[in-house]
């Protein structure tokens, strides 16, 4: 797998530089009830956020 190809538009994230995925390796999970029909069902388990980013609850 060429990672340089993996798309990042999560601004937050540590690992997107330039919009690109810069992690070792990703993980790619699905989200909520485990029914993956589209892309909305899927979340990246890699992502952290880059400091300064994370909004406080």
């Amino acid at each position: 797998m060429n990672k340089e190809r993996i798309v990042c538009q999560v601004e937050e994230c540590i690992y997107n530089t330039q919009k690109l995925c810069s992690a070792e390796s990703i993980e790619v999970k699905s989200s909520g009830n485990m029914v993956v029909g589209t892309s909305a069902g899927t979340r990246c388990g890699t992502f952290e956020y880059k400091e300064g980013t994370h909004l406080k609850d």
